[in-house]
């Protein structure tokens, strides 16, 4: 609801399922999976289509523009670099929790193929972790568009509750 508040009135609103909501789908449709419906169905927990979300399935894909939005799929130190090789289109993803940016030449000596993990809003030190290093980044990414559909991103790490934007501190 938060973000929500935040957003335009009438705002095109996509949800993106993940690898996690795939393994929940999974165990959804086993015989017993109505009991586990009000527990770990997140299109049912979040109200996602009475409150006009669109959900997008893992793997799929939406694109905006010039640039695809999807959950991603792979991991790994070069992920930014599989998926552009993968797509050969510009795409944007989250599934690594970790920032990273790759640009893959093209034949046709216009824009590079763009590729980025963005970050993410959660939990940084999980309990399933149990305090190993990791890579994760808070973060989300802002883009902006010109007619023509080609865009441009801006990646906003948060640190320590704090992100900067355009000059001004944002403290959480």
């Amino acid at each position: 609801s938060r973000i929500e508040k935040a957003l335009p009135a009438g705002c095109v609103k996509y949800f993106l399922l993940g690898n996690h909501e795939d393994r929940a789908d999974k165990i959804l449709a086993k015989p017993d999976g109505d009991y586990w419906k009000k527990h770990i169905d997140i299109r049912e927990r979040l109200s996602l289509a009475k409150r006009g979300w669109a959900t997008i399935k893992y793997n799929d894909k939406i694109k905006l523009g010039k640039l695809n939005y999807t959950h991603g799929f792979y991991y790994g130190t070069h992920h930014a670099m599989q998926h552009a090789r993968v797509y050969c289109e510009n795409v944007i993803f989250g599934h690594t929790h970790s920032i990273q940016v790759f640009t893959m030449p093209t034949p046709a000596r216009e824009l590079s193929f763009w590729s980025a993990s963005i970050g993410c809003l959660c939990d940084k030190n999980p309990e399933w972790q149990h305090g190993k290093p990791n890579s994760w980044d808070h973060a989300f990414c802002e883009v902006d568009y010109l007619p023509d559909g080609s865009f441009f991103p801006h990646i906003h790490r948060i640190i320590k509750g704090k992100v900067l934007i355009d000059g001004k501190l944002y403290q959480a």
